[in-house]
């Protein structure tokens, strides 16, 4: 019964709570934190922190806001502060939070003189490099001397550095005095000579600028500037960093680049070029030979990753597929192709049946809905149900996401996808929900496999 009332107080709509349902509502999550699970004090933190500092505040308007959100605030600090005498853990579990909030006004008028005091308190439970780097993150990163690089680039702990390079980012800092639109050059140079010797700066320092969508200002090729990084640094990136690094920058910006992501390969970064081979989420014909090659590595997993995208969106069966986790049937259908993958292991897999036609282009929709009646018939599948990408106030139905709609049943999941507004679609796949026993798309009939 516990459990599911904390269930309830968690799922709670926030954003549509009316100030009767706040003040209900915190000292009944409140009293969780002080709870025997660790998972239900986890999940109670972040709920609390969620409220006090984005949702509630997200509620209000009017001159009375800040005065509210200063106040809940201050409640907070003083119920962490009474629950973390039993569990000491959660001090430092709600600095870890302040990565993601508590710098909207008017939350660091509150937070940076407790964070001053926390300090004081050299508590040995709670780490000082992560209340340096909550202080960072709410008060900014303070840099007059442009002649060298912020003393904290060279800081011990690898988190502070972090902060310190996406505030960098964020604040705008790498631009000259003369030119607010171009950044200067000899900043990002020495940064750059910074990250190759001590990695860990410089994918923060481009997550800060990200913040603001600031990418016309670098004044360079990003995707040269990452690759020459991940080619000539000084070992690889430390895991212990506020924001991301370098590496998942480089799969997102080389997606769709079959030159960038070549260099990744021949540079040993296999799983990275894997990446960013299978970013993009439909056929590029560019990054086709690209996948073909990965498909053959000699690292099973590498070459899996490949094979697996090949089939699901380019609709091509590799010959080095294993038969247990992929099933090719041409002509499944007249007209129809099917490829059958399996994801995961037993007894935890899954499989995604992907259907293209043969020898055209696209599906119409009426013979696109003959196919998933074919694979599932509408009994089967059950009720449509809301998608789980739909918005709040969306009912059950389809949802377009780019060059796909989407629709969730109460027993499988379908995509379409192609020209939407055209309704011609170049492939459709199909998974199944709570009943991967009852839909068994690799007892099919057909070759098992074939190139």
């Amino acid at each position: 019964m516990e459990e599911t009332s904390f269930q309830l107080l968690r799922d709670a709509p926030l954003h549509r709570f009316t100030p009767a349902e706040w003040a209900g509502w915190y000292p009944r999550v409140a009293a969780h934190l002080a709870g025997e699970d660790p998972a239900t004090r986890a999940a109670a933190l972040e709920r609390l922190v969620m409220a006090v500092f984005r949702a509630e505040p997200g509620t209000l308007s009017g001159p009375e806001r800040d005065a509210r959100a200063r106040d809940r605030a201050v409640w907070f600090l003083e119920t962490l502060a009474a629950a973390q005498r039993r569990h000491p853990e959660l001090l430092a579990a709600f600095l870890e939070h302040l990565r993601w909030h508590g710098d909207d006004e008017p939350f660091p008028a509150v937070l940076l003189p407790w964070l001053r005091a926390l300090r004081a308190q050299r508590l040995p439970e709670v780490p000082g490099d992560r209340i340096d780097a909550a202080e960072l993150l709410i008060g900014g990163l303070a840099w007059t001397d442009r002649g060298d690089l912020p003393a904290l680039f060279d800081h011990a702990s690898d988190y502070v550095r972090s902060c310190a390079a996406c505030m960098f980012g964020r604040q705008g800092l790498a631009y000259g005095d003369g030119d607010q639109d171009v950044m200067d050059p000899d900043i990002i140079d020495r940064l750059t000579a910074k990250e190759l010797e001590r990695p860990g700066l410089a994918g923060p320092f481009w997550s800060g600028c990200m913040f603001f969508g600031d990418y016309d200002g670098f004044g360079r090729d990003p995707v040269a500037w990452m690759l020459d990084i991940i080619e000539r640094r000084n070992g690889p990136e430390p895991a212990d960093m506020a924001a991301n690094g370098i590496d998942f920058h480089i799969h997102e910006l080389a997606a769709g680049d079959p030159a960038a992501i070549r260099r990744l390969a021949r540079s040993g970064r296999t799983g990275l070029a894997l990446m960013a081979a299978t970013e993009i989420h439909d056929a590029v014909p560019a990054v086709a030979p690209v996948l073909r090659e990965l498909a053959g590595h000699a690292d099973r997993d590498i070459a899996w990753g490949a094979q697996a995208h090949l089939a699901r969106y380019y609709g091509e069966a590799h010959p080095a597929a294993p038969p247990e986790r992929l099933k090719y049937l041409p002509g499944w259908r007249p007209g129809v192709d099917a490829l059958v993958i399996r994801y995961g292991e037993a007894p935890r897999w899954s499989d995604l049946a992907v259907f293209f036609p043969s020898g055209r282009d696209a599906f119409d929709t009426d013979e696109a809905w003959s196919v998933i009646d074919a694979a599932m018939p509408p009994e089967a599948r059950g009720d449509i149900e809301k998608h789980p990408l739909a918005r709040h106030d969306d009912g059950a139905g389809p949802v377009r996401v780019a060059r796909n709609e989407h629709r969730s049943y109460a027993h499988c999941q379908i995509v379409l996808s192609g020209e939407p507004e055209a309704q011609r679609w170049r492939r459709i796949e199909m998974g199944a929900r709570h009943r991967s026993d009852h839909w068994r798309p690799f007892q099919w009939g057909g070759p098992a496999r074939s190139s």
